[in-house]
């Protein structure tokens, strides 16, 4: 189960109407439309009273890519770093690459293990918030991946941004 103090999406649709984003998500995701995510990053900003950010005690960490290419969380994350003032680092990194995500089921992508790159190890400890950043939250097997790689290296409070989310997700 996820345990944060906050869980931010910018928007969540439900299953049975996820045709249309699930559209809008795939062009989003191509090499051409990187750029919409620091637009959206900005949304995200204006839409959540986020004034309880310290900026010097927190720190935003994306999850990374199922392959090098995708990128996506990456760039929603720099658009939150630029509008709010706060650093990113790119810690965290998968033990394996696989195929695409969205090829697996929720027993495969709970299998997948998210690790800290040994160079933040440290420096995370210097943080009293950490905010992780996902572009699309399906299942929430990412999300709880990072949240357990972070928890051996930190005691910071870890918050949990996403641009997309779908409603009925169950990481149980």
């Amino acid at each position: 189960m996820l345990e944060s103090t906050q869980q931010l999406s910018l928007i969540d649709w439900p299953t049975h109407k996820s045709r249309l984003l699930n559209s809008l998500v795939v062009k989003l995701k191509s090499d051409v439309y990187s750029p919409v995510w620091l637009d959206l990053a900005q949304l995200f900003s204006l839409s959540f009273n986020l004034e309880y950010i310290n900026n010097s005690q927190t720190v935003i960490v994306f999850v990374p890519g199922s392959q090098a290419s995708r990128r996506h969380a990456q760039y929603f994350a720099q658009g939150l770093s630029s509008n709010l003032n706060v650093k990113v680092i790119d810690c965290l990194v998968w033990s394996e690459q696989v195929l695409e995500q969205k090829t697996l089921n929720k027993k495969e992508r709970q299998k997948r293990v998210l690790t800290v790159d040994v160079e933040f190890t440290n420096q995370l400890q210097s943080y009293s918030k950490i905010v992780v950043v996902d572009d699309v939250v399906t299942t929430g097997c990412t999300l709880l991946a990072a949240q357990k790689a972070l928890s051996l290296f930190t005691k910071a409070e870890i918050e949990f941004w996403v641009c997309f989310k779908r409603l009925e997700f169950n990481i149980d």
